[in-house]
């Protein structure tokens, strides 16, 4: 394969990057990340999340995938995540 082609990684990383999926990061060292791909290189991927936006080393990834976890939702519903920004009903 030509180095000028991106190849799997680079359709998939630009994929999600133009479609502005949310997607989880998995290190080597077991930590998840969770956010909207902003742009990567050759050894580089910046994410972009509500925490922040992260510079991560390409060999300090084990997994990147479309993230299908619960996203925070405008409407409440008993099976959604817990809105901890107001709380008037704590104890």
């Amino acid at each position: 394969m030509a180095q000028n082609q991106p190849g799997v990684q680079g359709d998939f990383l630009n994929a999600a990057r133009k479609e502005g999926k949310r997607v989880a990061i998995y290190l080597v060292n077991g930590i998840r990340l969770v956010g909207h791909i902003q742009s990567f290189d050759t050894y580089m991927l910046y994410l972009s999340s509500i925490t922040g936006s992260q510079m991560i080393f390409k060999h300090s990834i084990s997994t990147i995938g479309e993230d299908t976890g619960p996203a925070v939702r405008s409407n409440s519903r008993a099976s959604g995540p817990r809105d901890f920004t107001n709380r008037s009903h704590a104890k």
